[in-house]
C-alpha cells in the first residue's frame, strides 16, 4: 500500500508503517531462528506479507498485521510446495503460487483452498507471476500464460498476438500484469505492453512512443503507468488509455 514495508537491511529484516521514513527490526527470533541465515524473498499482499526461508523448514512464514507478528505458513507444505514464486490479490481475495505450480487463494487470509484443479494439465514450468482482477487469476507459467475466472474450476490458456513480432523474442508472454477497472496491461517481453479489455481473451499492443520492449514489469500508481525495462524506467498517463476506445 506503500505505508507498510519490508526490506533487508544488512540482511537483517526489517519493517515500516510510515512509508520508510522510521524502519523497525523484526527479529529472527520471531521465526524461531537465531540469525537470518537462509531468510529469502519477501512478498507484500494486502495487510499480508511472506518470507521464503529455506533450507531446514518450515520454509515459509506469513504476517497478517504488516510484519508486527509472524506465524508458520502451512498450506503450500501440504501440496509439497516449498516455498512461494508470486502473490497477488483484490477487493476479492488473496492468491499465492508455489515452487512446484500450486495455486491458493484465500477470501479471508486466514483460510486457504487449493484452486491448482487442472493447471498441471498445462505443462506448467514456473510460476513466475499472478495477478488477481475482478475475481479473475492469471498466471505466467513459465511456457505461456492461464487464466482461472470467477467460480470456474478450468484454467484456460490464453495468447497475445503481436502484429509485429520480432526475431529475438517470437513468443508474446505476459511477465508482469496490472490493472485498471476491467483494463488489464500486460508487459511482454520484446513486445512492450498490451492491452485488454475482456479478461484476456484479446489484446492489443500500447506502445505508442515507447522505444524499449525489453519490458520486465508494469504497475499502475495514482494515475500514472510505469514500466521497467531493461534500460530504465517509462510512464504514461493513464488518461491515454482513452485512445484505445
Amino acid at each position: 500500500d506503500g505505508i507498510h514495508l519490508m526490506a533487508y537491511e544488512n540482511n537483517v529484516l526489517k519493517r515500516s508503517d510510515d512509508g520508510g521514513e522510521v524502519w523497525h527490526t523484526v527479529p529472527a527470533s520471531l521465526f524461531n531462528r537465531p540469525s537470518y541465515d537462509n531468510f529469502g524473498q519477501i512478498f507484500a499482499c494486502g495487510n499480508l506479507f511472506f518470507v521464503n526461508i529455506a533450507p531446514g523448514g518450515p520454509n515459509v512464514h506469513f504476517s497478517d498485521d504488516f510484519g508486527v507478528t509472524w506465524d508458520v505458513f502451512e498450506k503450500l507444505n501440504e501440496l509439497n510446495n516449498d516455498i512461494i514464486t508470486a502473490v497477488s490479490y483484490d477487493d476479492t481475495g488473496y492468491v499465492v503460487s508455489g515452487d512446484l505450480g500450486a495455486v491458493i487463494e484465500s477470501t479471508d487470509g486466514s483460510t486457504w483452498v487449493d484452486i491448482t484443479y487442472d493447471l498441471y494439465t498445462l505443462d506448467v514450468e514456473n510460476i513466475g507471476m499472478l495477478h488477481r482482477a475482478n475475481g479473475y487469476t492469471f498466471a505466467n507459467i513459465g511456457n505461456g500464460n492461464a487464466v482461472l475466472s470467477p467460480g470456474s474450476s478450468t484454467w484456460v490458456e490464453f495468447i497475445v498476438d503481436d502484429p509485429y513480432p520480432i526475431v529475438f523474442a517470437p513468443t508474446e508472454e505476459i511477465n508482469a500484469l496490472s490493472h485498471i477497472g476491467n483494463v488489464l496491461i500486460g508487459s511482454a517481453f520484446g513486445h512492450g505492453v498490451f492491452i485488454s479489455q475482456d479478461n484476456a481473451q484479446s489484446w492489443q499492443p500500447f506502445n505508442l512512443g515507447l522505444t524499449d520492449f525489453q519490458t520486465r514489469d508494469v504497475e499502475v500508481i495514482d494515475d500514472v503507468i510505469y514500466l521497467a525495462v531493461n534500460g530504465g524506467l517509462w510512464s504514461r498517463p493513464i488518461s491515454d488509455l482513452q485512445l484505445l476506445s
